[in-house]
């Protein structure tokens, strides 16, 4: 008995078993033995054919009839795919080894995309991979951004891993000096996102600056960044008249003698 067998087009399927029977011989003829035979047709990219030689009569001449029947055995191979969407990013996941049917393959989200945490799980149904996932966004401590304040550059990352929506209040002098001030550090869909309030510090209280040899003590009650004021000589080296200029650089005092 020769069978053709026609690709369904369908990817991925499952072997099957096919039996085939004889019986209720006419004309004369006997059946032989086995009057049943079973074989597994196998998934193909292409048709094929296949001839069964098991089941036979003992009689050229008579006719028998022919029935068959065919049981599935799902299965999912290495390579089958999976796709799913997490916020704007469109995912596909792929098993890394043969599945039976309702067998599960779990691994991490990070291996999908870098800034994705959790866990994906494939599970073999019969004739597709189904999804379950519980990944969800995530900012690692090495991650940077940078922000632009008073024309400088100025780089931040957060201080430890951030989970989406997290956030983090960071000193602007930890991350710039002569910076004041504080920024927000949060993780929003795996990038760091900046709220910064930073600024050039003011300045106030005590320097010791020096004039000729000689020192003295100057304090302000407050300049701002990139402002100045007229102090007396005299008040560095008494025996100088004239004025000089305290100026406010980046949270430091500074003088300027030189008028």
């Amino acid at each position: 008995v020769t069978l053709q067998l026609l690709d369904d087009g369908i990817y991925f399927e499952a072997d099957e078993l096919l039996q085939l029977v004889i019986f209720n011989p006419s004309g004369g003829a006997e059946l032989g033995d086995p009057v049943l035979a079973t074989l597994t047709i196998e998934d193909l990219p292409a048709p094929t054919t296949t001839t069964i030689s098991t089941a036979t009569t003992t009689s050229t001449t008579g006719t028998a009839t022919l029935t068959s029947s065919t049981t599935t055995l799902p299965y999912c191979t290495a390579g089958a795919t999976a796709s799913f969407a997490h916020g704007a990013l469109n995912l596909v996941a792929a098993l890394t080894e043969e599945l039976p049917s309702y067998g599960l393959e779990t691994f991490a989200c990070e291996s999908l995309e870098p800034k994705l945490r959790g866990q994906v799980t494939l599970e073999c149904t019969p004739g597709a991979v189904v999804v379950d996932s519980s990944c969800h966004f995530w900012c690692s401590g090495d991650m940077q951004t940078s922000i632009v304040e008073s024309g400088v550059i100025i780089n931040v990352s957060a201080p430890s891993d951030l989970a989406d929506g997290q956030e983090v209040s960071l000193e602007c002098s930890s991350l710039q000096a002569g910076y004041e001030n504080t920024a927000v550090v949060k993780c929003d869909g795996g990038n760091l996102l900046v709220d910064s309030s930073c600024a050039p510090a003011a300045c106030s209280g005590s320097a010791l600056f020096s004039l000729a040899g000689a020192e003295g003590l100057i304090s302000t009650s407050g300049l701002d960044h990139g402002s100045s004021e007229s102090r007396e000589c005299s008040a560095v080296n008494g025996n100088y008249s004239g004025t000089l200029q305290l100026l406010c650089l980046y949270g430091q005092l500074q003088m300027d003698s030189s008028g």
